[in-house]
């Protein structure tokens, strides 16, 4: 299904305007004459369009490989690299000479068919390289640099857009592997292919590019099916094939974007969204308005966050009623690309499912530089460890996002995860209590949980949930501590809080004697005693600090702790600044 739907995001982004050419990366353009004679060389490499990062090839429509590179040596027509082109790189001699030979070979079956001209000062020139006279124009390549050919007659094109050329390329690939099928995407009989097409950018992945679908181990073989003839477990035709691994490079294209089919100097947007270094989610839509805005959205932009909670589909209801929604999450490994989920939906639920994603995740600032909307990067970023870039699975980074468009109630692992990182000693920063905050709501919402009330977005001195008053009342504690000891060489937090939200018994009897001396030190002691009395009136007294707290009151205990430390540290009008005069006065 969602093969068939790349399939069609290909037809309606004309993406197959030219199926037997498509964008590819070339490094160096080579001038040559008539004769074959060496001319120049042109380096494309241009700085990225943000300014950072290292500077990339441009995008040249060539002609599409007639499939991918595996285990074997397979030469490109008419751009390749080093090894291929001028038979030079780090194989062993055996190895070079084959793959100069296979790119010659192709050249010279296009060049007996056609006689072009533009072909024989090509071959000319592989000639002279193989004679000496030429060697590898260009002292310091980069690393896997991809060469090609410019017209001998216009340096503004390449060799392989000359019209004899493109006919020949287009007959040979739409001849497939010279074997017949019924493919399985479109049902209809004709040339099956061996190899599909490479998908590009897939995090993880081979740099040449991985495929999505392959058999390459006899696991992946059935009806008899194997070795030379595997690709027949699934045949596709030549266009079908094309079709699906075009629109997946499309979705995949890095900044600016892939290559317009039908503007050449314009570029199609990015639609993809990289939630970690090896997993990227896709996503297309029938309407082009959502699509464009999803990315943003993942982003956590606020503004496109603004347009989202202002029905932005006013007056186009009944269209968007029948748009539809797609996505894939992909990850690389050994050559292939993992498909870990695909999602499949409508505009109208996807646009309600992410509103209702951040109102759940909605939460006070603790500081006034914090950004008004949290990213999905922002949140799944807050659950790694300190130091570790790679600890969040990449199953709780499907969930996460799956949650957020399709509605469905938030991994309790992501609560699990969150409070580690606290236990642990790290931040309490909004993302972290976010997660928090939104996994115990929805689990409320959607398994009718009455054990704890709906976390609000700031401090709600009605909730009398065990865990979430503890949080109250540690908050105020490590608050009043600071106030009588300045800058501590550590807070009750830094000693106390792993034990605190988990055992509270142990730890709240000391903590509570040891407010009544900082009390006595502080300006503001009266204060915070009857701040304290406040908090701890919620509590019932025979259970008021319990043995154990779950993971769930674990989570209350988090989110109290932060809505009264925030609470605690906000910017109050003059009228709502507690009194510092007379300590023996605020005590009597």
């Amino acid at each position: 299904m969602i093969l068939h739907e790349l399939k069609r995001l290909a037809e309606r982004e004309h993406l197959l305007a030219d199926e037997a050419y498509g964008p590819q990366k070339i490094h160096y353009v080579i001038s040559i004459d008539r004769e074959g004679r060496y001319l120049g060389i042109t380096p494309t490499l241009e700085p990225p369009p943000t300014g950072r990062g290292k500077p990339q090839p441009k995008l040249f429509q060539a002609p599409s490989p007639l499939g991918r590179r595996t285990s074997g040596d397979k030469a490109n027509f008419l751009f390749d690299k080093a090894d291929y082109v001028f038979g030079v790189g780090s194989g062993n001699e055996a190895k070079l000479a084959n793959r100069k030979r296979l790119f010659r070979d192709e050249i010279d079956s296009a060049l007996a068919e056609t006689d072009d001209e533009g072909l024989r000062a090509v071959r000319s020139f592989l000639d002279r390289v193989d004679g000496g006279e030429v060697t590898l124009p260009i002292s310091d390549p980069v690393e896997g640099a991809v060469f090609s050919f410019w017209d001998i007659e216009a340096h503004d094109r390449l060799i392989s857009d000359r019209d004899a050329v493109r006919t020949y390329w287009q007959n040979r690939r739409g001849a497939g592997s010279g074997e017949t099928g019924v493919c399985i995407l479109c049902g209809l009989e004709g040339p099956i292919v061996r190899n599909h097409p490479e998908i590009k950018n897939v995090p993880g992945g081979n740099s040449a590019g991985v495929a999505i679908v392959t058999f390459n181990n006899s696991a992946q073989w059935s009806y008899g099916f194997g070795d030379d003839d595997r690709h027949r477990n699934a045949p596709f035709c030549r266009s079908c094939a094309d079709a699906y691994t075009r629109a997946l490079n499309r979705l995949l294209a890095l900044d600016p974007g892939f290559p317009h089919p039908t503007r050449p100097d314009d570029h199609l947007p990015v639609q993809n969204y990289r939630l970690s270094s090896d997993t990227v989610v896709v996503f297309w839509s029938t309407d082009d308005e959502f699509a464009g805005r999803f990315g943003r959205l993942l982003h956590g932009n606020p503004e496109a966050v603004k347009e989202l909670f202002k029905a932005p589909f006013t007056g186009r209801q009944p269209e968007v009623a029948r748009s539809r929604f797609f996505a894939i999450i992909l990850s690389g490994a050994q050559g292939r690309a993992i498909l870990r989920s695909a999602v499949m939906s409508t505009v109208a639920e996807a646009a309600r499912n992410l509103q209702a994603h951040f109102q759940d995740l909605d939460l006070v600032p603790q500081y006034e530089n914090d950004p008004d909307v949290l990213g999905l990067r922002d949140l799944l970023s807050s659950l790694k460890a300190k130091g570790r870039e790679t600890t969040v699975a990449p199953a709780l980074l499907q969930e996460m996002f799956e949650s957020a468009v399709l509605g469905r109630p938030y991994p309790l692992a992501l609560l699990d995860a969150s409070l580690r990182r606290l236990r642990a000693g790290e931040p309490f920063t909004r993302a972290r209590l976010a997660i928090i905050k939104a996994v115990l709501n929805r689990r409320r919402r959607f398994f009718q949980r009455d054990d704890h009330e709906e976390i609000t977005m700031a401090l709600d001195s009605r909730n009398n949930d065990p865990g979430y008053r503890l949080g109250r009342l540690f908050a105020v504690l490590e608050r009043l501590q600071g106030d009588a000891i300045n800058a501590p060489n550590a807070t009750i937090v830094d000693r106390y809080y792993g034990a605190a939200s988990t055992t509270p018994v142990v730890v709240f009897p000391r903590l509570l004697s040891l407010a009544q001396h900082h009390a006595a030190k502080s300006n503001r002691g009266g204060y915070f005693q009857k701040l304290i009395e406040e908090v701890a009136n919620g509590l019932e007294p025979e259970t008021a600090f319990p043995s154990t707290l779950s993971m769930e009151q674990q989570g209350l205990f988090a989110l109290g702790y932060y809505h009264q430390r925030a609470d605690l540290w906000k910017k109050r009008d003059a009228a709502e600044v507690p009194s510092t005069t007379d300590k023996s006065e605020e005590m009597s």
